[in-house]
């Protein structure tokens, strides 16, 4: 992957939980810019709020920071993160101006999801920690993932394995991206719990969604 990706090209963070998802749905996102809600997306969006809600805050040896700005040039990404903590290490952390000692990021990614989707959250909570590893210059070697439905925090090993397939998910949609293409419909039973399935008719059309909505005003 380019090590030298430009500030005006990155795609936001979102994109990879999206393209994990369904690719098509990528694109009718981030490409067509086409969204629509429905009670899974509604829900998600009050769980980031409680969790935004919290502000900052420490405990002793930890530190809670929300709403954190994040990008890497490596993987020509940018967002935000839900929380990221701050772990007393003043063998292996680093300075943060203010505080005393060294300090770990840790990310914590917060879904709403159930553990079928658990791959597309972990693939997101990486890219985070190579964000965190850009910019603090240090290595992340775990995470989290809090998931809303069983209401229980799960770690993630942020090893070679998956630091691979979040950089190729991560160059897939930058081609994808680039080529200004929407993929076609792949028809599956995910599809039924997807917001855009009305956009995107995947039993209908393998078409662009935006095509389709064109030919349908000039109809009319």
């Amino acid at each position: 992957m380019n090590d030298t990706v430009e500030p005006d090209k990155f795609f936001p963070l979102s994109a990879i939980n999206h393209y994990s998802f369904c690719p098509r749905r990528c694109a009718l996102v981030h490409t067509e810019r086409l969204w629509s809600e429905n009670y899974l997306t509604v829900s998600g969006t009050s769980l980031h709020a409680k969790v935004d809600a919290g502000g900052s805050e420490s405990r002793k040896d930890l530190r809670y920071a929300r709403n954190v700005r994040l990008y890497s040039k490596e993987l020509g990404v940018s967002g935000i993160a839900d929380m990221v903590e701050f772990r007393r290490d003043d063998i292996g952390g680093i300075s943060v101006l203010g505080w005393q000692g060294l300090w770990m990021p840790y990310p914590v990614e917060y879904k709403l999801g159930s553990a079928k989707n658990e791959i597309s959250y972990e693939r997101q909570l990486c890219a985070q920690a190579i964000c965190l590893e850009e910019q603090f210059r240090v290595k992340i070697q775990e995470g989290a993932l809090f998931l809303g439905v069983k209401k229980h925090r799960r770690l993630v090993v942020l090893d070679d394995k998956l630091r691979k397939d979040t950089k190729a998910v991560c160059s897939a949609i930058r081609i994808m991206l680039e080529s200004g293409e929407t993929p076609p419909a792949q028809p599956a039973p995910y599809c039924k719990s997807c917001s855009l399935i009305d956009d995107c008719m995947p039993s209908l059309s393998s078409r662009s969604a935006r095509d389709w909505l064109e030919q349908e005003v000039d109809i009319w």
